[in-house]
């Protein structure tokens, strides 16, 4: 009964291709799969720690200009705040930054998410309002605020704009 069903298959050129057709897009199908697979566990083990450097005497978590240009182009969600002047912010800022001068800090502490990342700046390298607000956020239990490598300055020498 088999051998004469595998004559009957052997003697149809339609059936053979259907069959190496339905074969091939198995096989296909199969080996994305297995891209798929193998890619992501690779990346999930090269994701890296935040990148820190000391401020002030204080490590600190920081993130670079073309990381956080990233997540704003891809829509990640980041939360983005501007330690600078009500002024300076007018002047321009990131997309999507919210404007929070230090001072205002304490009263509008509840605005900042707890459990989303956070990225706070201000205007360059000697800039350590950004640095104090993360300890501040830090001792508050603010899981995972970093600050902007550079503030503004490192920004905008990388090519990225501001708005108004």
């Amino acid at each position: 009964m088999i051998k004469e069903k595998f004559n009957q298959i052997r003697r149809n050129p339609k059936a053979i291709r259907k069959i190496i057709f339905t074969s091939s897009l198995i096989a296909s199908l199969l080996l994305v799969f297995l891209i798929g697979f193998y890619v992501g566990s690779y990346l999930e083990k090269r994701k890296v720690a935040p990148l820190k450097i000391n401020l002030g005497g204080l490590e600190q978590s920081v993130i670079q200009s073309d990381e956080l240009h990233s997540k704003i182009k891809w829509g990640n969600e980041v939360y983005v705040y501007d330690l600078r002047t009500k002024e300076q912010y007018d002047n321009g800022h990131i997309q999507m930054a919210v404007s929070m001068p230090e001072k205002e800090l304490i009263s509008r502490i509840n605005e900042i998410p707890k459990e989303k990342e956070v990225v706070l700046y201000c205007q360059n390298f000697s800039c350590e309002e950004a640095s104090q607000t993360v300890m501040i956020l830090d001792t508050a239990k603010y899981k995972n605020c970093r600050v902007l490598f550079g503030g503004v300055e490192e920004w905008t020498g990388q090519g990225n704009k501001l708005v108004k």
